[in-house]
């Protein structure tokens, strides 16, 4: 939760300092500019964990651009919550946790241009949204188990749970993979104020919901979730790739001619 209201606050900084600084300041290029392709990446943090995200974004028209993304963001459960280890040398762990899930997915949408911008550091609103695959990846928790020998590690069971000194290695269980397919929906409201047209720096505010074809077993509990609603907060950078088609001058000349 620190994490978050400590994003929230310095990307406020950011995002308000760039909005007084720029307002009021004309664009004087002379270029008419048709942008082509929008490539963004984005991390974020969601009320389940965090993530990764790249966005392509292809102009249909003046307003509307088609896109495509791919996503890998970790999965959480309300009620995981770390404990300090028993022993001062092996690592927190979750009680109760079964598995940690990490999840791919991959979508295809629309994007929407509400706002644009017409003075240099002023704002540009976009909504969007995404629908497509998502893949959660389920790798085996270990727990370091009390031992008057060598090291043990075991998955959690009642019946060890009294015998839990710290977590285990975290690399332990990836042989074990297990995959539970499913499909998500995003949808986002992206609110850009870079004050260069070529680069993307946005704020993005959105929700997301994935829905898999079972359970994703997390934790030790008589059920797990299988649909999963989040909230989600992003910071989004990228690049503008633009084709130039004509400048002012170009145009006077061809009048001219005329």
């Amino acid at each position: 939760m620190n994490f978050k209201i400590i994003f929230l606050g310095v990307f406020f900084l950011l995002f308000s300092s760039n909005l007084v600084l720029g307002q009021g300041e004309i664009d004087t290029s002379s270029n008419i500019l048709i942008t082509d392709d929008e490539h963004s990446g984005a991390i974020f943090i969601n009320t389940n964990g965090w993530g990764l995200n790249y966005l392509r974004a292809r102009r249909v028209d003046g307003f509307r651009r088609n896109t495509f993304e791919i996503t890998w963001n970790t999965l959480k459960h309300p009620k995981e919550f770390k404990s300090p280890p028993i022993d001062p040398n092996a690592g927190r762990y979750v009680y109760g946790k079964l598995n940690s899930v990490f999840v791919l997915k991959s979508g295809v949408g629309r994007q929407r241009e509400i706002f644009s911008k017409f003075d240099k550091g002023s704002l540009s609103i976009k909504f969007s949204y995404q629908l497509g695959a998502a893949l959660a990846f389920l790798k085996p928790v270990y727990f370091e188990i009390d031992s008057s020998n060598v090291p043990l590690y075991k998955k959690f069971d009642r019946q060890i749970a009294d015998k839990i000194i710290g977590s285990g290695p975290y690399l332990k269980g990836f042989g074990e993979i297990k995959i539970n397919p499913g499909a998500y929906l995003r949808s986002a409201f992206t609110f850009d104020y870079s004050k260069n047209t070529r680069m993307i720096y946005a704020m993005e505010v959105g929700f997301s919901i994935d829905a898999y074809l079972k359970e994703i077993e997390i934790m030790s509990t008589k059920s797990n979730p299988q649909f999963f609603i989040t909230l989600n907060l992003a910071f989004r950078f990228g690049v503008i790739s633009e084709n130039i088609k004509k400048t002012l001058k170009e145009n006077q000349e061809l009048e001219d001619k005329l």
